[in-house]
């Protein structure tokens, strides 16, 4: 047998280890589907699985919320999904537009990511303040944040199942959703920055353009 699997970089403990509210362990709300709650589980497992008290927590807490699902289905039996104009129902709970909304959002992203990964989209939104050509940083950020979808999905759920079959079609995907809220928000200030600023609002718009593409990036699962 070979030697154990030492841990791929310097890792830190679970930062909600302590929390005693398997909800709030695992970063999902009280509604969240059971599908929501593995995703969870698996993403933090991932992440601190070389930290044994932060790989039992996270086990524990799924362990709790698998209980609780488990006794609502022996208690209500099984309900086959059933769709209506406003949202869908499976077994004891109705699925609602706005948990469908809050489930493309990953609710476990911590500080350490915001300042890592905001930082590389904040280096490219400041190279294209500075620069007269704009299309080198605005490449740069879209294929960066084509990676870090790729390696977050692939990451959470290594077997998939992924959009069109392929990890990268659904990063790409995901990076253009990300880009068309991004120009939806310069459209709206397009009028009032070209007001303020006059030739200038060219940079800037391209600068609130990467900087908008990297938070939802950040955010979206």
């Amino acid at each position: 047998m070979g030697a154990p699997e030492e841990p791929p970089y310097e890792y830190k403990p679970f930062s909600r280890l302590r929390e005693r509210n398997p909800y709030r362990l695992l970063g999902v709300s009280k509604e969240a589907s059971f599908e929501e709650i593995q995703d969870a589980r698996n993403y933090l497992f991932e992440q601190y699985k070389w930290h044994e008290p932060s790989r039992e927590a996270i086990e524990g807490a799924f362990d709790k919320l698998l209980q609780k699902h488990l006794g609502g289905r022996f208690k209500f039996g099984f309900r086959p999904p059933r769709t209506g104009r406003r949202g869908e129902v499976y077994g004891e709970q109705r699925v609602t537009l706005w948990r469908r909304f809050s489930s493309l959002f990953d609710p476990t992203v911590t500080m350490r990511t915001i300042i890592n990964e905001g930082a590389v989209f904040g280096a490219f939104a400041l190279w294209v303040l500075f620069s007269s050509d704009q299309s080198f940083p605005l490449a740069g950020s879209f294929a960066y944040s084509v990676y870090q979808f790729q390696s977050k999905r692939v990451k959470r759920n290594p077997e998939g199942p992924f959009f069109a079959g392929n990890a990268m079609v659904g990063a790409i995907f995901s990076t253009l959703c990300c880009l068309a809220v991004a120009c939806a928000v310069m459209a709206v200030m397009t009028t009032p920055l070209t007001a303020i600023l006059g030739q200038s609002s060219r940079q800037v718009g391209g600068f609130i353009t990467i900087a908008v593409m990297g938070a939802v990036g950040i955010y979206l699962r």
